[in-house]
């Protein structure tokens, strides 16, 4: 299969939302206006055509972006509803709990509160989906637990029966118990997609400037990608940190394996107890390595040679004491 050339496949740009894919864009530009001292900066012909590009495509991005209906206002409206319905349960098993052992409700409420409200509403400030996770929790718990009659008892029945409507609505709104509508209308996504295009070829052109002999073109396109390359993506929300392993999850590399970490604290045991032993053993230790060893040999080597391979949890056992 012939291959075809594209220069926008030989850079990479961070993962970005129409917005800031707008927003790299106007620091790009900016970045090529004027130089740290002011000055106006002179671009090679290449790099000003794509700069000309790349700010087309920005101007037409944002052109869709103030047209285009927002694409979340009933999921902002329902997690304002869903907030309000079980706030307002909530509420009415914190006033009763205030009579806790003065009146059958207040005892009521109390048990109520521990059930269902353990740490209050704290959880209502999170992500969308992750507010109708614990709410759907706080269902069950009332429909296992047969706790209805006891907030009958309390007066807030008709609370709950709005809670249970409002909660079957925000799901379908979030996507967890329906189809979830696309982040972005496709209008928006097209152009999105050719501003990064743009960005790409600039990205390429910038790069291509840079000439081995003459530093200064090298200064030159550092100072122009520097936006770029300072750019740091949005922190993933708290229910993605969960997809990814939880807030306790390495955030950068991989993850140690299991088995490497536990024979490295195998190791390190087998290392306190060899230097816990008594001096006759670890004489005799000393005595039983081969004659072909070198007496001496650096820290580092020695450390490299006992370590155990990559992948396993086996670590060499000296030989035992006569």
């Amino acid at each position: 299969m012939k291959r075809t050339f594209n220069p926008a496949h030989f850079t990479s740009l961070p993962r970005l939302d129409a917005n800031g894919a707008a927003v790299l864009a106007q620091s790009l530009e900016t970045a090529a206006t004027r130089d740290e001292s002011g000055n106006p900066i002179v671009l090679p012909e290449p790099v000003a055509a794509a700069l000309a590009d790349m700010h087309t495509a920005r101007l037409s991005l944002q052109g869709v972006l103030t047209s285009a209906p927002d694409p979340e206002p009933e999921l902002r409206a329902m997690s304002l509803q869903e907030g309000a319905a079980i706030g307002a349960l909530h509420d009415v098993c914190m006033a009763w709990k205030r009579l806790d052992g003065r009146v059958s409700q207040g005892d009521i409420a109390a048990s109520l509160a521990d059930r269902l409200f353990p740490d209050g509403l704290s959880f209502v400030t999170s992500s969308p989906k992750n507010v109708w996770g614990v709410v759907e929790t706080k269902l069950k718990i009332i429909e296992h637990d047969n706790l209805e009659p006891q907030i009958a008892e309390l007066g807030a029945a008709p609370a709950l029966a709005h809670l249970r409507q409002v909660h079957a609505r925000f799901g379908q709104v979030t996507g967890a118990t329906g189809l979830l509508r696309a982040d972005e209308p496709a209008q928006v996504r097209t152009h999105r997609q050719e501003l990064e295009g743009s960005m790409r070829l600039y990205v390429v052109a910038v790069a291509g400037s840079i000439q081995r002999r003459r530093p200064e073109t090298q200064a030159l396109a550092e100072a122009l990608l520097r936006p770029l390359l300072e750019w740091r993506e949005p922190r993933p929300r708290r229910d993605e940190d969960d997809d990814k392993g939880g807030p306790g999850a390495p955030t950068g590399g991989k993850p140690t394996p299991p088995q490497k970490a536990t024979g490295r604290r195998k190791a390190k045991a087998q290392g306190t107890a060899e230097e816990k032993a008594p001096p006759a053993a670890a004489s005799t230790v000393a005595q039983a390595q081969p004659a072909q060893q070198p007496a001496q040999q650096p820290a580092a080597l020695a450390t490299a040679q006992a370590a155990p391979a990559p992948g396993s949890s086996d670590v060499p056992t000296p030989p035992a004491a006569a």
